[in-house]
């Protein structure tokens, strides 16, 4: 009898889910399917679709979405007269409520920061005081503060999760692992890979998403083909437990559109053409005019051995003072917008940042209340990094100076103009 009412009761929480689902969820349902993985391995090749901030809220809602459906059935009995206990407490001990305890891997510190800071304020949250999210970097960490039966996600870098692996081998309290940006292959994400295959062999239940926008999916999905097989056809919301084997299946490939901006590129030729507003080239340093001329009349070699050891006529030369007049230009012609200057290190940085507060032109570069100069390196501190991604008030201009750390999962909420140097 209690065997019957059990499996009755679990039909009855099925429906109920399922009854809760709005049209928002069901899109979820159709756009992502990660959140119902199949398999324990899944490949998301998103661009710009905001993978990094949304799955991890996805997986927390959805598990809301099912416990709440659970207490609300249990309500409606108690009610009913059909249970005896209040639907407050325990809600049964079944493995589908697991709260999920999601890692997710970043390669730079800035961006585990920064992506925690994000997702937590769109929830409506604060990191560190009862957020549900949480980051992990060197020499810093915010754990979750929220219930942890309402589930919990931490962002950390590749090498805080191999340090974890040392001290828990088998991740048992963690539920998903994902990894983002795997395209970048560095040695933590490389090692990282072995690693969660050999895992999933001891832990099957373990949810593994590996996501980038521009990763050869064929190539990982070879590698975790012969590990785990898909559970069979079931609704999205069913309740069946299933225990993945071992066998040779390639893991789904989840691909969602993303939301790209028109981009006009322009170079070297159009670079003149545009300072000569503020400064001809005549007035630049000589060896930067020299710069000017070797790239203008530049001819690639013929062959490939020649093109290496000589990729440019002047490799080691940095025109701090064209980017200067460049910069100058864009803001004197532009009333807002943030720039985002790409260079090559932490010299360039210094070099051009110098160079900016001298105000040259005359253009408030130096006056603080018109414009901010930020910098965007691995080696400036966590509280400084973390200016660079707040608003600056109005009629105040951002330039950021940054290295490829800002290359990928940085978010800055104003429109950008980007330049770099190559």
């Amino acid at each position: 009898m209690n065997l019957l009412l059990s499996q009755r009761m679990d039909h009855m929480v099925a429906r109920n889910i399922r009854c809760q689902c709005n049209k928002t969820t069901q899109e979820l349902q159709i756009q992502h399917p990660l959140l119902f993985p199949r398999s324990s391995i899944q490949l998301a090749n998103y661009l710009c679709a905001g993978k990094t901030t949304q799955l991890p809220k996805f997986i927390l809602a959805h598990h809301k979405m099912q416990r709440d459906g659970l207490r609300n059935l249990k309500r409606g009995l108690f009610k009913s007269g059909f249970s005896n206990s209040e639907p407050e407490g325990d809600l049964g001990n079944r493995s589908y409520l697991r709260p999920p305890n999601v890692i997710v891997t970043q390669p730079r510190r800035i961006a585990a920061i920064s992506v925690a800071q994000r997702v937590a304020k769109e929830r409506g949250e604060q990191i560190g005081r009862n957020s549900a999210i949480g980051y992990s970097v060197r020499f810093n960490s915010v754990s979750p503060k929220s219930n942890p039966d309402d589930g919990q996600v931490v962002f950390c870098t590749s090498g805080i999760l191999l340090k974890r692996l040392q001290e828990e081998p088998n991740l048992d309290s963690v539920t998903h692992i994902i990894l983002d940006e795997v395209h970048e292959r560095d040695l933590n994400t490389d090692l990282l890979l072995v690693i969660v295959r050999q895992l999933l062999k001891k832990r099957p239940d373990l949810k593994v998403i590996l996501m980038s926008a521009t990763a050869d999916t064929t190539l990982f999905s070879k590698y975790f083909s012969k590990l785990i097989s898909p559970p069979p056809e079931k609704s999205a919301f069913s309740l069946a437990k299933f225990t993945p084997s071992i066998r040779a299946n390639p893991p789904p490939i989840v691909t969602v559109p993303g939301r790209t901006f028109p981009v006009k590129e322009f170079y070297l030729g159009d670079v003149i053409k545009m300072i000569n507003g503020i400064t001809p080239q005549e007035k630049l340093r000589l060896p930067t005019q020299k710069y000017i001329r070797n790239e203008m009349n530049f001819e690639p070699p013929r062959n490939s051995i020649s093109a290496y050891m000589n990729p440019s006529t002047t490799p080691d030369y940095f025109p701090v003072d064209l980017f200067e007049a460049v910069l100058a230009q864009i803001h004197k012609s532009r009333d807002s917008g943030a720039i985002l200057v790409f260079l090559p290190g932490w010299q360039e940085i210094q070099a051009l940042m110098i160079k900016l507060k001298e105000d040259y032109y005359r253009v408030g570069f130096g006056d603080s209340s018109r414009v901010r100069i930020y910098a965007l390196h691995s080696s400036v501190s966590s509280s400084g990094q973390e200016e660079v991604f707040e608003r600056p008030p109005e009629g105040v201009r951002k330039i950021i100076l940054s290295t490829n750390i800002a290359e990928t999962s940085v978010t800055v909420s104003i429109p950008l103009l980007m330049m770099g140097y190559i």
